[in-house]
């Protein structure tokens, strides 16, 4: 009889043991297979600021060093090969003010709410310019407008918000969305390092999630995903990552700029291939960090076509 109580629990721990097995193997599979994809890809940028796989040839590491180095400020590099996931980054976790590409948050959790049925593109939005620097707390010597009615529908405030990154259509639409619903995307979408509020922070690292989930098709559906890369595609904002590269290839970027902050981020399409660019900077003379980013983006660009 001992020895038959023995063998069942012998019996029961191998059991539980097996189980457990199954279990972490199954989890592993779904990380893989249909989990977050990006996962491998925010780990390996998370390692170390200077790792460089073969998206680049030899000596573009030391050119992006050199691009950044001797200034009086701070830069943020996050370039991914979309052939391969292939990964570069410099400082990706640093937070930003995020300036104007806090409206890419916007732009998705719209798109969000008219996939919900909760707005549509056609709804008309209208406040007073004095309601909106008040709701948003801007102070009447830095408002770009004082007094006024805007009116406009949801798709052309979207319009105005990504292409010449209009200021007050974004504040229409994010007072239409709510602070609450934008943080609850941020935060569903595992955007770690953001935050919407009076003063938006961001990352290099979450916008290049950003960037990556829109090129795969995960933000809202594969509809509205390829609507935002559309949208994003008519930039008229184009002195950084366009600057230097060819006018023939279609570049989906966002812009930002504010006091001693500047930024641009976005996909830049090729016949070889396409990669994300993301470069965020906050330096004492932002004209001077807008240029550095032109140049850089178009050592990335020669580098990354003629690696391909």
């Amino acid at each position: 009889m001992r020895i038959v109580k023995v063998l069942l629990l012998f019996l029961i721990c191998f059991s539980a043991v097996i189980a457990l097995i199954i279990f972490f193997f199954i989890t592993s599979i779904k990380e893989k297979d249909g989990g977050q994809i990006i996962n491998p890809i925010i780990n390996s940028m998370s390692k170390s600021s200077q790792q460089v796989l073969s998206l680049f040839t030899k000596g573009v590491d030391q050119q992006i060093a050199n691009s950044v180095a001797q200034s009086n400020g701070i830069y943020s590099v996050v370039v991914i090969d979309l052939k391969n996931n292939q990964t570069y980054s410099l400082n990706p976790d640093q937070t930003y003010n995020s300036a104007s590409l806090y409206k890419l948050w916007v732009m998705a959790a719209t798109f969000q709410a008219i996939e919900d049925g909760k707005i549509s593109k056609t709804d008309v939005i209208s406040d007073s310019i004095e309601n909106l620097n008040k709701s948003f707390k801007i102070a009447s010597d830095e408002a770009e407008l004082k007094s006024g009615i805007i009116k406009t529908t949801v798709g052309n405030a979207l319009e105005k918000t990504i292409t010449i990154s209009d200021n007050y259509s974004a504040l229409l639409l994010t007072k239409k969305l709510g602070l609450p619903t934008i943080n609850l995307f941020l935060k569903k979408e595992q955007f770690t390092h953001s935050k919407t509020s009076i003063l938006p922070l961001t990352s290099a690292s979450d916008i290049a999630l950003f960037y990556f989930k829109l090129y795969n098709h995960q933000l809202v559906n594969y509809e509205s995903s390829s609507e935002m890369i559309e949208l994003l595609k008519r930039q008229e904002i184009n002195d950084r990552i366009p600057k230097y590269l060819p006018k023939n290839i279609s570049i989906a970027h966002k812009t930002g700029e504010l006091g001693t902050v500047k930024h641009d981020a976005g996909i830049v399409f090729t016949p070889m291939g396409d990669f994300i660019l993301v470069m965020l900077s906050n330096t004492d003379d932002p004209k001077i960090a807008a240029e550095k980013m032109a140049k850089l983006s178009q050592q990335i660009y020669l580098d990354f076509t003629s690696s391909h």
